[in-house]
Order: C-alpha cells, then structure tokens, then sequence
C-alpha cells in the first residue's frame, strides 16, 4: 500500500518518502490534530508478515518512548496502518546523517569531532543509566542539523539486559564494519559493547577510515584478531596519545575498555586540550628545503642553489683580507710622510 499522500489513523498526513531501508519506510508527515511536523516510520510489507520482525519493531518503539534525552529520537506514537504494518511517529529530524556529512566532507578536525562525539556519549550514557544497550553506534545512526546538534536514532535492535533474547546465542547482531568482538563472536553485547562502537566513529571521523577495514569473514577475523591499524597512519596531525585512547576504546575484551562512553570522549578532549596538534606533515621534497635546516651537500654534488652559501662565504672572506691589506698600506704610508 503507497502510503504518499494518504492519512494514517485519521491523523498523520503523509507528505513525502524521506528514505528506505531493508526494514522500513520513514515518511515526512504532519500531525493534523497539533498542526506540526513529523517523520513516521513504517515496517515494510515484506517483514509485516514476521512476528519477529514486528515485535522487534514493537519493541524499538517502546525502548524508545521511554528514553527523555535531547540527543535522542523522541519516539510519541505506535500504531497499524490500514494494511496492517506497524508504524511509529518520531520527531522529525532535519539535517543529514552523519555518515552523509563524512562522505561530504572526509576527515574532520579535531573541533567539529568533539562536539559531535560529546553528544552521542551524554545519549549512550543515558541510555545506559536506564539499562538500555543500543548494539547498533554508527554514523548513519546519527543525525547532524544546521546547529550542530546530534540526535542518536534507530534503536531497532537496542536491548534491555533485564529483557528476554529475540536472537539465537551464537546470532551476530549489528553493522559488521562498527561490531564489537563480541558481537562478531554472537556473544551478549552490554555497554562496553557501545563503548567499543562509539571509538570506531571516532576513529572514523578523525582519519576517514575505520580501524579494521575489509568485507565478509576477513573483516570479522581482524575485529576478533588483530590490532587496530594506527589511526597516525591516516593522520599524522593526531596527537600520539589519541592513538592510546581509541585503542583503549578498542579493546578486545569489554573489561579492558573505557568505562564509559563520556570516558573515552573525555579523554580525547583531555589529549587535545594539552597536546597541540602537530603542523601537516610536508612531503618528501618540502621537508628537505623548508623542515629540516640546511645541510651541507654531498661533495659530488653540483646543484647551484646548494653551492651558493659556500660560495658567498668565500668571497666575504677575500674581501675582508683585502680591506685589512689596503688599511695596512695606508697606516705605512702615513707613517712614512710623517717621519
């Protein structure tokens, strides 16, 4: 059922398809009882049909609903649409997603990272002070607006640790590129798991890459693996020190991690504030002539610009002996007509 300009439960006008996922449809639609705008979010047809799809979005909108938070999705209504989908009315949210904003954009700097970072922190923070688990941090899950205010969205796979399982043990659950080990493994996510997820945005938003890098199986091997590739390789302007606090963020096992996501983003502003940031790092030829100071070439070398400082040092030297030659000549003979 096309649901464009069409009303649903006598009360949200449907003005616009905002985007579409493997799981729903978010509209741009009008609450004609209060007279404001609105996003609804609606299962797909396809997935309607699974009861466990359908109490998972059930219960991505009661999670939600209880979360009162300024950097998360306010979600006010549940429902079925005519056709029998379910369908949540959340806040609409202006701006662009932030995985739009880095592929725009690249690597930000240091002050745009911050700011962005303290705010999807102070949300996980909260929403695990309510014993909530997102299990699902990543750019696209963040909204940016014209403020610079980020909103943490889609908590469709978010769990409640005092609530039963929907997925098998041994189920990997999540985005593959911002998954935990542990979640690779199909092991029980908690907040260390978002804590994990959250410094891969970082590290992501500070070099333009994550840390472990590939598709399928491979990347999975290297999340449970190896060590993160050094975030300085991608961006040498970093202070050393972040390096130690996103691999901290990284950690292997959950207990080795920050504590907190307001942890790993406190230390990250600690590091910035009493390192400054390095100058870009010159190229081969530009350090040569403008970082290193000048050096005395090789004898074989007979480039002009090279042997121009000898060079004047010799001829400053003849001309000082001359002149002490020539005031030699004129005390003699003055002394000469004196005698």
């Amino acid at each position: 059922m096309e649901l464009t300009d069409k009303t649903v439960a006598g009360r949200y006008a449907i003005r616009a398809e905002l985007g579409s996922g493997g799981t729903a449809t978010v509209y741009r639609a009008e609450d004609i009882v209060l007279g404001r705008p609105m996003a609804l979010k609606v299962l797909s047809a396809a997935l309607a049909a699974d009861p466990d799809f359908v109490l998972r979005f059930e219960r991505e909108a009661q999670l939600a609903a209880r979360l009162d938070h300024p950097n998360i999705v306010e979600v006010f209504d549940f429902g079925s649409t005519e056709d029998g989908r379910e369908y949540m009315v959340m806040r609409l949210l202006e701006g662009e997603g932030l995985d739009v904003l880095l592929a725009r954009r690249g690597p930000l700097s240091v002050s745009e990272v911050l700011p962005i970072l303290q705010q999807i922190a102070a949300a996980l923070d909260y929403t695990h002070a309510s014993g909530l688990v997102h299990r699902d941090v990543k750019p696209s899950n963040v909204r940016i607006d014209s403020s610079g205010r980020a909103t943490l969205t889609d908590f469709g796979i978010a769990r409640a640790l005092d609530s039963a399982r929907l997925t098998l043990p041994g189920m990997a659950i999540g985005t593959p590129r911002y998954m935990s080990p542990e979640q690779v493994r199909g092991l029980e996510a908690t907040f260390a798991t978002d804590v994990y997820s959250l410094a891969v945005v970082a590290y992501e938003m500070l070099t333009g890459h994550a840390p472990f890098e590939g598709d399928g199986t491979a990347l999975m091997h290297r999340i449970v693996n190896e060590p993160p590739a050094s975030p300085l390789a991608y961006n040498s302007k970093l202070p050393p020190a972040v390096e130690q606090a996103l691999a901290r963020g990284l950690a292997k096992a959950p207990a080795d991690r920050w504590t907190s996501a307001g942890a790993l983003v406190d230390e990250l502003e600690r590091i910035t504030k009493s390192t400054p940031l390095s100058p870009p790092t010159a190229g081969p030829d530009e350090e040569a002539t403008v970082v290193r100071p000048r050096m005395r070439p090789p004898a074989a070398s007979s480039g002009g610009t090279s042997e121009q400082a000898p060079a004047s040092s010799r001829v400053t030297l003849l001309i000082a002996v001359a002149a002490a030659i020539v005031g030699m000549l004129l005390v003699v003979s003055y002394l000469g007509v004196t005698g």
